[in-house]
């Protein structure tokens, strides 16, 4: 398997996260995540912009409180 963050290769010994058919290191997936909230936060402090009404970004992993 291949992590979707890195690229780089999981073994059954790493600490792993799936979403779907994606595979990450649970390292990975927290960094993106965290990397993701920051960046919308971001965005709602920008005047008259949200993202809450956007579609989805399904390049990154969908924090918790994204999952329906």
């Amino acid at each position: 398997m291949t992590c979707e963050g890195c690229r780089g290769s999981i073994t059954l010994l790493d600490s792993q996260t799936s979403s779907g058919s994606e595979h990450w290191h649970t390292r990975c997936w927290n960094e993106t995540a965290e990397q993701r909230r920051q960046y919308l936060e971001e965005m709602d402090g920008l005047e008259g912009f949200s993202l809450h009404n956007a579609p989805p970004d399904r390049s990154c992993p969908a924090l918790p409180d994204e999952l329906g």
